[in-house]
């Protein structure tokens, strides 16, 4: 049972610094412009009279702002309530209107075409130039004339880092395991599968990969996809089952596949690399206790220099808190590029600093609590990648999850929308530090449209339960 409880909106200035859905707001606008100064944060959501929605548009689009108060609502506008529906502490005659405008209306024209794009927000390095290269022909790119994600998000990485006022941290660049060891929660390993596996592993792949699909959502009033297709698969059929009642960005789980046999040849030597490794480890509380093991995996492809994945951080939804996965790279060397969105006590300066991590072919890179809390990764593109002898300038990856018994589809709350809703953590407000909590998840599904509940939860209460009410379950 999920322990809960629905918080309202309240941005009364008596009440807000120990509101609840104040800092919860709050700290979600932090966890999306990292580097735009709190302050900043807190006044526009201020102007907002606490919708964090609103909050978002005026930081994104400042034009959105009318502060004349004009009382005419044009077909574009989100609607917020009037002040005489509000209580009279909240009321604010100066306030300004925010106007949610359509897309393009903000976006440049080329900013909407596929073969226009430039990304302009990655390194200088030569390897990471961001120039824009036509895929070659039959390499598995897609059909479709829908935005990629990252071509739809470039006005909003420049409209961040132009309000900015945090120092640039030189990136960096690490190779070896000792250099990953010593700057992030990550494990690298090289050369972990005997040869002849990670070839095998690496052809079949490549050839499953072939009818693999790109991942769509809605994002404000358009359909977007990932630069990359994605699979699920998983071992068991209780496993099968299960990841069969999952969703993703509001919707339902594409059905997952079985891992083939040498899948599961590489899940025994991971899972041995992992359990090896766990031995030197803290065990927090709320991750796993007892063995991990990777029973099931979301594999992705990468078909060539240009497609990649956007900063994220692993749902937690099915996972649980602080968990651990295990990323093996097949075929084309790419960059695993990560950084801190936590300050450092120590080094508060280097939380926004990109690290671009090397994966070649049959190398493991294991990503420890609190990456998925406290990190967010993604593989940019490139301006070119030097080929693989089997798989060309393709790149498999395989990340190995452990799926948990206490965090299934039907112990999932669902928000009014009548979908699964998410699980994330507070890490950037001090008042809720450490806190996880549910939210509605629907917008991905419904054009963008979300019914904004979230329920706070006591995260050791509800694993404690779970294993009361089950204790037959194995883990």
């Amino acid at each position: 049972m999920v322990m809960a409880q629905p918080v309202h909106h309240n941005v009364s200035s008596n009440t807000r610094a120990f509101d609840p859905a104040w800092d919860f707001q709050l700290a979600t606008l932090v966890s999306i412009f990292e580097s735009t100064p709190e302050e900043s944060l807190r006044q526009a959501l201020v102007d907002a009279h606490g919708d964090a929605e609103l909050a978002i548009q005026s930081l994104l689009v400042p034009s959105a702002i009318d502060h004349h108060g004009s009382n005419d609502r044009g077909p574009n506008s989100m609607s917020i309530p009037d002040d005489d529906d509000l209580p009279q502490s909240q009321r604010n005659p100066k306030r300004a209107r925010l106007i949610q405008p359509r897309l393009e209306s903000f976006l440049a024209p080329s900013n909407l075409g596929r073969d226009q794009t430039q990304y302009s927000s990655f390194s200088s390095s030569s390897s990471l130039q961001p120039q824009r290269q036509d895929p070659p022909h039959g390499s598995g790119s897609s059909a479709s004339d829908l935005p990629s994600v990252h071509e739809f998000l470039q006005w909003n990485k420049a409209a961040e880092s132009q309000s900015s006022t945090s120092p640039r941290v030189k990136p960096l660049f690490l190779y070896s395991p000792s250099e990953v060891a010593k700057h992030c929660p990550c494990t690298l390993m090289l050369n972990v599968l005997d040869k002849d596996l990670s070839i095998r592993l690496l052809t079949g792949l490549m050839e499953d990969a072939e009818s693999w699909n790109r991942n769509r959502w809605w994002l404000f009033d358009r359909i977007v996809e990932s630069p990359h297709t994605t699979a699920f698969f998983a071992e068991k059929d209780a496993d099968m089952d299960e990841v069969s009642n999952w969703t993703y960005n509001g919707k339902a789980q594409d059905s997952p596949r079985r891992f083939t046999s040498e899948m599961t040849e590489a899940r025994l030597v991971v899972r041995d690399l992992v359990n090896e490794h766990r031995k030197q480890r803290v065990i927090h509380p709320y991750e796993v206790q007892g063995d991990w093991d990777g029973n099931i995996a979301a594999v992705n492809h990468y078909a060539h220099s240009k497609e990649a994945v956007g900063w994220h951080a692993d749902k937690l939804t099915y996972l649980g808190p602080r968990p651990t996965i295990a990323s093996l790279t097949l075929g084309a060397t790419r960059f695993f590029r990560i950084r801190k969105i936590i300050p450092d006590a120590k080094h508060p300066d280097t939380a926004s600093q990109m690290i671009n991590i090397a994966l070649p072919h049959n190398s493991l890179l294991i990503m420890w609590p609190p990456m998925q809390e406290e990190w967010k990764h993604e593989v940019p593109p490139q301006a070119t990648v030097t080929p693989h002898p089997v798989s060309g300038t393709s790149r498999i990856n395989i990340t190995y999850r452990l799926r948990r018994p206490e965090f299934t589809a039907e112990n999932t709350p669902q928000c009014k929308c009548g979908v699964a809703m998410v699980l994330r953590c507070v890490f950037k407000n001090k008042a809720n530090y450490g806190r996880y909590f549910y939210m509605c998840y629907a917008a991905g599904s419904q054009q963008g449209r979300s019914c904004g509940e979230f329920h706070w939860v006591d995260m050791q209460e509800r694993i404690d339960a779970f294993w009361k009410a089950n204790k037959n379950v194995t883990a």
